[in-house]
């Protein structure tokens, strides 16, 4: 900690760039367009070009008249030098074809230069006692990843580029194309266009209606197709998963596979070949207890840098932790709800689709109607709020053996800017499995 690295900066490129655009102004729309004028070291640049982008704003041509006069109207001409710094720019700048390239490392300065601060500041945090060890790698993996590539994309655009991607879309609609990814589930994805990225969808159903085994087919079918899946389960060991998985997939009920003593030499084939049709499925089980969504994110950030992800799946929300910080004197509502606008802010960051499932509260039972609604989501309404899908399971056998034994219902409750209706399914109780109902 004595050695303090030599910080990142390149003096000669930034007052090169700075000449290009005051020798031609119109180079600033050259630019990527995040690039601020925090992005240079030298503070004397930075209002330099500050002051080049408020001329632009109040709709004047930039030149270096009157950049010098804004200067002198803020105060700010002594900060940088004097006159002659404009003037040394000015010769400085004689490619004004690379300014976009000297922007480029101007930028690449400044993100090391932000890399460094934040590695500084989390050797800082995790010396001191404020935090637990897990929240200060969160933290730091957080503002590590809103540097890099997948974090710098700009988040304004122009009206005609996002026109353009919508009528792509519609296109692609209209020759059955889905916008997400599909679920293996034909009705639901006709009403819902598939599983979105950066799309939080709430899959909520009463203790043993088989919110884990729908889960659990959605994400295998995902992961069949070539999506990289994960799979966190709070409530369900990974063995106990993959049990269930392979009972799906080779057709012998689950409990001949738990009493493996009872499986004939059929049973046995079809289970070696189900285990070899699953043996290089892109699924990654994550079964420790206790987990934050915070320990997730810095999991999924990892997995979509070093690998790719599609889907994460979260069995189920009422068993998440809440983040040490935040959870001292906050009700169990209050906890709920703060863990509810984290899954979505990292279905918006990581971009990829959450499926999480939840728990029902129990005043539906004493419905003469079972059939859910939203308002029976348990501990807080901030997930119907939060969620983009909302989705209901309900099977009728659950309250009644003799009623519609196997029948279920998916009952899409919410649909952000697309349809409601209801799914229908056939529930093999043996094999844990859905499938559609024909």
């Amino acid at each position: 900690m004595d050695d303090l690295p030599t910080i990142p900066q390149n003096p000669e490129v930034e007052q090169a760039l700075l000449g290009c655009v005051l020798l031609n102004p119109s180079l600033v729309d050259d630019l990527p367009p995040d690039f601020r004028p925090e992005h240079f070291f030298r503070n004397s640049s930075q209002i330099i070009y500050r002051a080049i982008l408020d001329i632009r704003s109040a709709g004047r041509v930039v030149d270096s008249i009157l950049v010098e006069d804004e200067l002198i109207r803020t105060h700010q001409l002594d900060r940088i030098g004097g006159v002659q710094t404009l003037h040394d720019a000015m010769q400085a700048g004689f490619i004004p074809s690379n300014a976009a390239r000297y922007a480029a490392i101007v930028r690449e300065s400044s993100i090391r230069r932000d890399v460094i601060a934040v590695c500084l500041e989390a050797a800082q945090e995790a010396q001191g006692g404020d935090f637990s060890a897990d929240e200060v790698i969160e933290v730091v993996q957080a503002k590590l990843f809103g540097l890099g590539a997948l974090g710098s994309r700009s988040e304004v655009k122009p009206f005609r580029a996002v026109l353009g991607e919508v009528m792509a879309r519609l296109e692609r609609r209209r020759v059955g194309e889905l916008d997400g990814i599909s679920t293996g589930l034909d009705q639901l994805d006709h009403l819902t266009g598939g599983l979105q990225p950066g799309k939080m969808i709430l899959v909520a159903g009463r203790p043993s209606m088989g919110k884990t085994a729908l889960a659990m087919n959605i994400a295998e079918y995902v992961a069949r197709c070539g999506v990289k899946v994960y799979f966190v389960s709070l409530e369900m060991g990974a063995t106990e998963l993959v049990e269930r998985a392979l009972a799906g997939r080779s057709g012998v009920p689950g409990n001949l596979i738990r009493d493996a003593y009872r499986l004939q030499h059929g049973d046995l084939g079809a289970i070696y070949k189900a285990e070899d049709a699953m043996a290089d499925l892109p699924m990654h089980l994550d079964d420790a207890p206790g987990r934050t969504v915070g320990a997730m994110t810095s999991i999924a950030r990892r997995l979509k840098s070093t690998q790719g992800l599609g889907l994460i799946v979260i069995d189920y929300v009422q068993l998440l932790e809440p983040d040490k910080t935040s959870a001292a004197k906050a009700t169990r509502q209050e906890q709920v709800s703060q863990i509810s606008r984290r899954l979505k802010a990292m279905a918006r960051e990581i971009d990829v689709a959450v499926v999480a499932l939840s728990q029902l509260n129990r005043n539906l039972e004493a419905r003469e109607d079972k059939r859910p609604i939203m308002s029976d989501l348990r501990e807080s309404g901030s997930l119907e709020q939060d969620a983009d899908i909302v989705l209901l399971l309900h099977r009728p056998d659950y309250y009644n053996h003799a009623d519609q034994p196997g029948a279920a219902e998916l009952i899409v409750a919410k649909n952000r800017g697309g349809s409601t209706g209801t799914v229908s399914l056939t529930f093999d109780r043996s094999t844990t499995t859905f499938r559609p109902h024909i």
